[in-house]
């Protein structure tokens, strides 16, 4: 169980990021980003785990990250057949996804920047199932979120949807014949049966059109849940839940945020259902946010309205260089020539 480290730096703008490959189980190599938040000690970690067809460079924005803006630091990871992981042939089984982020949270709880009391996961799609998991795997974790929910039943995904979504599982998996991989399906866990060992805060973002899981399969899974719960269930919503992005990505960050700092209540449940055309307001109250966060974030939004004020400065002399210089008036007077 000894890691093995290899360890490279490059400069991302505004952010520095560490890309690591570790040996975990059976000799293979997860890989990861670190995004570190600014400031000083140590912060709120977030683990995020892409879907099933992603990678770990798809998120978050480094020119625009919604958790170190936060104080926060995230990591995003390649786990067994995806990224970097699929292009050396390391496949997915039954359960080294799960082994393969607790090596990637070992190397996070030996920095002095990782707060190892408040390491969430973020998942998304396949990475919402991946992510209880996870939690059920490691105790360290504090808080789960998955968003575009797949925490229902094989059958819909891999028999009833497109077929490019079984094609891309099986390939993960190192499988050809559909057979052989229906057999390795039926022994995965099912969800309702981890979600009895998840006992920190679970939050599951999902749209009530979403077509690989519906609004039975949430509530059969939440209903499993040991530990705090909440929903947000927006309107007419499918799957990629792109029409909300913008809206729905900062409150996670947010709720992330203040769960890790503040906790749920034991016997917290909360069910939101966003309607369509409108937005979730979260009601957020970081009690403990250190100097140094606090103080980034000031700056951020010192820093904004300088800019504003600058941009709108600029526009006016713009405006006042580009105007026409108005010729002198003359006029003729009852004696001699004058300027009037």
């Amino acid at each position: 169980n000894a890691i093995q480290m290899s360890l490279t730096e490059m400069q991302i703008p505004r952010h520095k990021a560490a890309i690591f490959s570790g040996i975990g189980c059976s000799g293979k190599k997860s890989h990861f980003i670190f995004h570190k938040a600014p400031g000083n000690g140590p912060k709120p970690t977030i683990l995020y785990l892409p879907g099933m067809d992603a990678v770990k460079e798809d998120f978050p924005n480094p020119f625009s990250n919604d958790y170190t803006k936060r104080g926060m630091n995230i990591c995003a990871m390649d786990g067994p057949g995806q990224g970097e992981c699929n292009i050396n042939g390391v496949w997915q089984d039954k359960n080294n996804y799960a082994l393969a982020a607790e090596k990637v949270i070992d190397w996070l709880t030996k920095r002095d920047d990782v707060d190892t009391e408040k390491i969430g996961v973020f998942g998304t799609s396949m990475g919402s199932r991946w992510g209880v998991q996870v939690a059920a795997h490691d105790p360290r974790v504090k808080a789960v979120v998955g968003q575009m929910a797949n925490v229902g039943t094989f059958d819909i995904i891999f028999e009833q949807a497109q077929p490019n979504f079984k094609r891309i599982f099986m390939y993960m998996a190192g499988y050809t014949d559909e057979n052989e991989f229906d057999e390795f399906v039926e022994g995965l866990d099912l969800l309702p049966d981890l979600a009895k060992q998840v006992k920190v805060p679970h939050l599951l973002v999902a749209g009530d059109m979403d077509e690989l899981c519906t609004p039975k399969d949430l509530e059969i899974f939440r209903s499993s849940l040991a530990g705090p719960s909440e929903l947000w269930l927006y309107e007419g919503i499918f799957h990629p839940m792109g029409e909300v992005a913008e809206e729905i990505y900062p409150n996670i960050a947010d709720w992330l945020l203040e769960t890790l700092i503040n906790g749920r209540p034991s016997n917290y449940r909360k069910d939101v259902y966003v309607e369509e055309g409108k937005e979730q307001e979260i009601v957020l109250n970081y009690q403990s946010l250190d100097e140094d966060v606090s103080a980034y974030q000031r700056s951020i939004s010192a820093g904004s309205w300088i800019g504003f004020s600058l941009f709108f400065l600029l526009i006016l002399s713009l405006i006042h260089i580009s105007e026409p210089t108005r010729p002198e008036r003359i006029g003729v007077g009852g004696v001699g020539v004058g300027k009037k």
